[in-house]
């Protein structure tokens, strides 16, 4: 997995800089059974921290599973997720 931390600059003050995250990762699962083959997944995304409290992430999933043993379809997965850190 790769990924970077770009921060933008503040617009006004008082309120804080929008960081941006672009993230790539590569996964590959290998079972070593006989009759299924690896199952190759690649993501590329973005973390958005429009607070030092709150991160957005937006991923596309491009899987490659020919055997349907990890994932029910080859279809590629656009997700959204958030995390709120509670202090």
């Amino acid at each position: 997995m790769v990924g970077y931390t770009i921060p933008t600059p503040t617009l006004m003050q008082g309120i804080p800089a929008l960081k941006v995250q672009p993230v790539v990762a590569y996964s590959v699962l290998d079972p070593d059974v006989s009759g299924v083959d690896p199952c190759k997944v690649t993501t590329l995304g973005v973390n958005l921290y429009p607070d030092d409290n709150l991160k957005v992430m937006l991923n596309y999933r491009m899987i490659d599973d020919p055997d349907g043993a990890y994932f029910d379809s080859e279809d590629d997965v656009f997700e959204i997720r958030t995390q709120l850190l509670f202090k």
